[in-house]
């Protein structure tokens, strides 16, 4: 997870070293106490909700499974089911908290949802605590009652470096310099161009496929293949342009290029005209 934000979010001594850092930054992030919340030094080592800026419910919808397809594409995903809850078992430690539900929405999702999102029970690691078998456990964050949330029960964590930390009105931040250009969006740019001058192609494919592996994902034809409801997507020039515009929203989240994307694809007013949803961070339970 640390290996996906890394590029964005490490201190320059470290991210001007990452060789995806094509184009470093100049301009220094000084605005993570509004994308993060406040660790407490409770025995639960949890994160109480603080964030100013919050993250629509159809930003965490956008994420794929961990199978690689959308949720509403794939074929073993609850997709109909995904606003239930259900509680972490071992399989997803490093994801989500076990100390108590959640949405179903926040299991088997694609690394990058946990390495970007932050959500209700959603493992925040960082937050003063570096070492995954930290005997307390880790830090994790909370959206319920009590507690002064998210207004979408939702923070964009990729924002965050993860030696940042919170602790009560203590606020100490190891800066960064977001950078203008890195690798992987050079090549979603030329597998988008390329797809559409000539079409889907083994080249085409092999761009998409290395973003999608540094994500920890397989590549597009053999997830659509294996796991999607709508197989031949991947397969035609339409097909292969809303994939590369969803995995560049994707893995360019937050990062200040998406609303770019929208404008030149003439998609931004039908994307922002989408309701602002979130979670009812002022409800008193977690199930609906």
């Amino acid at each position: 997870l640390l290996s996906i934000h890394g590029p964005v979010n490490f201190d320059r001594s470290v991210n001007s070293i990452i060789s995806e850092v094509i184009w470093p930054g100049n301009v220094i992030s000084r605005s993570q106490r509004y994308f993060a919340s406040l660790a407490s030094s409770s025995a639960t080592r949890s994160v109480d909700g603080d964030a100013v800026v919050s993250v629509p419910l159809n930003i965490a919808e956008l994420f794929y499974t961990s199978n690689g397809v959308p949720i509403d594409e794939d074929m073993t995903f609850d997709y109909a089911g995904r606003y239930t809850t259900a509680t972490a078992g071992a399989d997803h430690k490093y994801y989500i908290s076990s100390s108590g539900p959640t949405a179903k929405l926040h299991f088997n999702r694609e690394p990058r949802f946990y390495a970007d999102l932050a959500f209700d029970r959603g493992i925040w690691y960082g937050m003063g605590i570096e070492n995954a078998a930290n005997a307390n456990g880790l830090n994790y964050a909370k959206g319920y009652p009590g507690l002064v949330s998210s207004y979408t029960g939702y923070w964009p964590k990729k924002l965050v470096n993860y030696r940042t930390t919170f602790a009560g009105s203590s606020f100490t931040q190891v800066a960064y310099y977001p950078p203008i250009v890195r690798l992987a969006d050079l090549q979603l740019l030329y597998a988008e161009a390329l797809n559409e001058a000539e079409g889907p192609g083994p080249e085409v494919y092999r761009y998409i496929d290395s973003v999608r592996l540094r994500a920890g994902l397989k590549g597009v034809v053999q997830s659509w293949t294996a796991h999607s409801a709508n197989a031949s997507k991947p397969l035609s020039k339409e097909g292969l342009r809303s994939i590369i515009h969803q995995e560049r929203r994707i893995e360019l989240c937050f990062e200040g290029e998406v609303g770019w994307d929208l404008k030149r694809w003439k998609e931004y007013v039908a994307a922002n005209s989408l309701p602002y949803q979130g979670w009812n961070y002022r409800g008193t339970t977690t199930a609906l």
